[in-house]
């Protein structure tokens, strides 16, 4: 016989002998036995075939035997393609009713220490450690997805309202200016082998630490905080209150100490200047100090100066509109500035930086009972029955270009707008 003819009866004979064995399986459906038993007769025609040919069978009779095992061979993969979707789909079914019946259950795990069961527990000698494990409720657990950090809420009052706020790990930050000696154009156009000006360079640097605000508030009764439920949260809330106005007043003092006055020559004067145009001019030298640099820039004053602006009129009583002059800016109310007091300054140089939150701690502490100055007794607060919060927070202040910040009073502005230049 040709050997190539012999090489597919060996092929056919093994497909043979597979279906044979799917045909033994009980749990096949009728439409699969009748698929079966086609293939099965397909497979034994083209096996009588290829022993009837002989080794002179010509070209003709040879290229029909094997179109007809082609035909057979593709009729074996499609009936075990189908077969094979069948058994994953039926395999899919029961893993999917044993996930069902899985979520209908608690995820729940049993931890009981019973010394007869560990004694008698089979597997170990009598004297032999006996594993013992336990375990606790995961009815609510949920697989491990992406956290997201929410960031805390850091009431600001104030000025402070007009900084930028954001956090650090370190407790000292450095703050470093390098440029040009005195702002000069050092580049100039050069001839051909002609030597380059050398662009002067100068540095600085500041270190500016972390310093930690905080307060006590002492000897509050147990009695008073169990009558009150929400007395504790009040205390708590009252005393980071003042924490918070300690911050503001240091960064009043802070921008006190590093502002500029009022010095706008390019806004010029202005011989009928009024409030409006004192705005203008204040926020015109804070642009100005910021150059090419973007910047949100923060107005502070008393909340009584900021109504009195808003209701700005002319002699004869018409509404003068301030909106067009200040309608991009940060409008900061705080009444701890006095009269028409203002401070002006870019946002973007104006830092607090959070080393550590705020926090609130409750603990017990000594009560001292004093006389004239004279200490006459010390008590811990676990035998007058107080306790004590404590309120803290580490945070560094600090200003990075004090050209963009200015301070002065409104009526003195307007009143330099006003006055003519001596020649």
């Amino acid at each position: 016989m040709n050997k190539h003819l012999v090489a597919l009866k060996a092929y056919l004979t093994k497909r043979k002998t597979a279906v044979s064995a799917k045909l033994a399986q009980a749990a096949l459906s009728p439409e699969q036995k009748t698929q079966l038993d086609t293939v099965m007769s397909q497979i034994d025609s083209a096996i009588s075939e290829l022993d009837a040919a002989t080794e002179d069978a010509t070209s003709d009779q040879l290229a029909s035997i094997f179109s007809k095992a082609v035909e057979t061979i593709s009729a074996i993969t499609d009936s075990s393609m189908q077969q094979m979707q069948s058994d994953v789909q039926s395999k899919l079914t029961a893993l999917q009713a044993k996930i069902t019946i899985s979520e209908s259950k608690g995820k729940k795990f049993s931890a009981r220490l019973n010394h007869k069961v560990l004694k008698t527990a089979e597997g170990y000698a009598k004297d032999d450690y006996k594993p013992y494990s336990a375990g606790v409720d995961v009815t609510a657990w949920t697989p491990e997805s992406t956290i997201e950090d929410i960031e805390i809420f850091h009431p600001l009052i104030g000025v402070a309202a007009g900084f930028n706020v954001s956090t650090t790990s370190t407790t000292a930050i450095k703050l470093r200016k390098f440029g040009v000696v005195g702002n000069a154009i050092f580049v100039a156009v050069v001839a051909n082998h002609g030597v380059k000006p050398v662009i002067q360079m100068v540095g600085e640097q500041n270190i500016v630490n972390v310093n930690t605000f905080g307060g006590v508030v002492e000897g509050i009764a147990d009695e008073e905080l169990e009558d009150n439920t929400g007395l504790q949260t009040e205390i708590q809330q009252e005393a980071l209150e003042n924490l918070a106005q300690f911050e503001n007043l240091s960064a009043i003092a802070l921008l006190n100490n590093s502002a500029q006055a009022y010095s706008n020559v390019n806004f010029g004067t202005k011989p009928k200047a009024d409030e409006k145009t004192a705005l203008a001019a204040i926020i015109d030298q804070v642009r100005q100090a910021l150059g090419n640099r973007t910047s949100d820039i923060s107005l502070a004053l008393n909340s009584s100066q900021w109504a009195l602006l808003k209701d700005l009129r002319n002699d004869n009583g018409t509404p003068i509109d301030i909106q067009s002059v200040i309608g991009d800016v940060i409008q900061v109310v705080d009444n701890t500035l006095t009269g028409d007091n203002f401070i002006a300054f870019a946002k973007k140089f104006a830092n607090i930086k959070i080393y550590k939150g705020k926090t609130a701690e409750w603990y017990r502490g000594i009560k001292v009972v004093s006389v004239e100055g004279t200490i006459t007794a010390v008590y811990s607060e676990w035998r007058t029955d107080e306790q004590s919060v404590r309120v803290r927070q580490r945070e560094v202040m600090y200003i990075s270009d004090d050209t963009t910040v200015v301070k002065g009073t409104i009526s003195g502005v307007v009143a330099a707008l006003k006055s003519v230049p001596q020649p």
